[in-house]
């Protein structure tokens, strides 16, 4: 296939909202619902890219929604190269400002391209932007939140028994005196909760930045 003629046919956004098992509590509130904005690339050889968007709350998926299906419009018919492309928003939304939610809803167009290009080159997205792929750590960020220790541990626990290599808990400064520089508080209430469990999981404690913007 040649990518240099491959082109956009159109961009589908599908707006969802899928259920949480465990609601996130955060700073500013409890996030029960994932608000997700599914968006598909169309070429015109069959090739769809793929991404989606994570709308945080579900009133911002109707304005999010209308962006990505604006901007599809002014592509159609595009070659797909994902760097042509984001020149041509970028200019296009200019006077508006390429900030905020413009800038979120083109960077789902631009996943989506990136997807459809590397389909059509049969090549990983890692290689086409000079990479090479290797296993990588992967955590699980499904609930652990702000919460109080007792119910936090629980929640943990189960996470550990779905088989998860490796937790992150957004809270873990403020809840259990994670030092940021590594060292740890006596009795760290983690480590002895996953020693005692008999599991390899270990706990990813995020800075104490990410802990005050959540």
């Amino acid at each position: 296939m040649k990518v240099e003629t491959l082109k956009v046919r159109g961009v589908r956004a599908r707006p969802v909202a899928a259920p949480m098992k465990r609601p996130l509590a955060t700073s500013s509130g409890t996030v029960s619902v994932a608000p997700l904005l599914l968006i598909d690339l169309e070429t015109d050889a069959g090739i769809t890219g793929r991404s989606y968007l994570f709308a945080i709350g579900q009133a911002n998926l109707p304005p999010l929604k209308a962006l990505v299906d604006a901007m599809g419009r002014l592509l159609d018919g595009d070659v797909v190269a994902p760097f042509d492309l984001e020149r041509k928003l970028r200019a296009r939304y200019a006077l508006l400002g390429v900030h905020n939610i413009v800038l979120f809803a083109m960077s789902g167009i631009d996943m989506a391209a990136w997807d459809a290009l590397g389909q059509a080159l049969g090549q990983p997205l890692v290689r086409l932007l000079g990479g090479a792929p290797r296993p990588i750590p992967a955590y699980n960020s499904k609930g652990l939140g702000i919460m109080p220790l007792k119910p936090l541990v629980k929640e943990a626990t189960e996470l550990v028994a779905e088989a998860l290599a490796l937790t992150k808990a957004a809270g873990a400064l403020q809840l259990v005196g994670v030092n940021p520089k590594g060292s740890r508080l006596p009795l760290d209430l983690w480590d002895v909760h996953f020693r005692r469990s008999g599991s390899a999981a270990h706990l990813v404690a995020a800075p104490p930045s990410a802990v005050r913007s959540r």
